[in-house]
């Protein structure tokens, strides 16, 4: 059950980043304004709540679960849940020190209210839509009898693998990082949406 609600949250997640990046290099988001592109991706997580509930619907039913109660609270609570109480904890301390940069009571009961009564329906909504589908069907049945594993070659084994996987990632970092500094050295600015959206 965790692995569908993990699946539905992490569909959520993609479609607000896909679309606040896409958003962002279409030039109607400007990067100096930080509290709207804030807000916009509060927004975008909010409203595809259905995405969630669908793919996290129709993952578990292809499992032959049936506890679909569970799965759609799960997904329209737990990922939010930890993420807003985590949130909460940090602004807490803000608070606690005086910070100017602590969100206001308001705005977080606004968050709250957003999450509770857009993105839960939205998630009953998308997981109803997913669990009227029929089951994900797998092309091959798994066999009984376990078959033997081919020796590895060497660039499948763990160590080359993992420098193989660091090399993307260090590098993108090392390209923002160049470009970053460069506009700070040389007072410029810069946007990074579009080698963002690239290297993602």
């Amino acid at each position: 059950m965790m692995l569908s609600v993990l699946i539905g949250s992490g569909a959520q997640v993609f479609m607000m980043i896909s679309v606040t990046l896409v958003v962002s290099c279409l030039g109607f988001l400007y990067p100096g304004n930080r509290g709207f592109l804030l807000s916009m991706g509060v927004v975008m997580y909010v409203c595809f709540g259905s995405p969630a509930g669908y793919f996290a619907a129709r993952i578990y039913k292809s499992f032959g679960g049936e506890k679909w109660k569970s799965n759609v609270i799960l997904t329209a609570f737990f990922v939010p849940a930890i993420v807003f109480s985590v949130f909460f904890v940090l602004n807490l301390v803000l608070w606690g020190e005086g910070s100017s940069s602590a969100v206001p009571f308001g705005t977080l009961c606004g968050v709250l209210a957003l999450w509770i009564c857009v993105s839960v329906p939205l998630t009953f909504v998308g997981a109803f839509f997913g669990f009227r589908k029929p089951a994900i069907t797998y092309p091959t049945q798994t066999n009984q009898i376990p078959r033997h594993i081919p020796p590895q070659s060497f660039y499948t084994k763990r160590v080359p693998g993992i420098l193989m996987g660091g090399v993307l990632p260090v590098g993108s970092v090392f390209i923002q990082l160049y470009f970053i500094f460069n506009s700070i050295w040389l007072t410029r600015s810069t946007t990074c949406s579009g080698s963002c959206l690239s290297c993602s």
